[in-house]
């Protein structure tokens, strides 16, 4: 934007990173999650990575196939923005409407493990 270069541009035009990617290893539990710019944690690794194009360049935005509570598809062909500096789910209230029937408990008292999943399936891969 504003024909500024992009920082992982930059950075790898610095020669300061090897790889143009950034990797995330996203926790819920007592463990942090990591972002790692330029490669990725042999640590943090667990599996095979998931690589999904950019397909606006102005945002982090991917194509998400479908997200689906339990096992029923709310919604489908969609652009997502990747966006790790957020907590917050923004979407038409015609794709969420379904989730916000799930209510849980300010007192986070809520048994977590009786909700559905929710699960974002991007690529082909839930």
């Amino acid at each position: 934007m504003n024909n500024l270069t992009p920082l992982l541009v930059a950075l790898k035009n610095d020669k300061q990173i090897d790889n143009n990617v950034v990797t995330f290893n996203l926790n819920h539990s007592d463990k942090d999650s990591t972002m790692t710019i330029g490669g990725y944690d042999d640590n943090e690794k667990s599996g095979d990575f998931t690589y999904h194009n950019v397909v606006n360049q102005a945002y982090w935005m991917i194509n998400v196939d479908s997200i689906k509570l339990g096992d029923q598809v709310i919604s489908s062909n969609l652009k997502g923005i990747v966006d790790t500096g957020t907590s917050l789910i923004v979407a038409t209230s015609q794709t969420l409407g379904a989730l916000a029937n799930i209510s849980i408990s300010q007192d986070c008292s809520t048994d977590v493990s009786k909700l559905q999943d929710v699960t974002f399936v991007i690529d082909g891969t839930e």
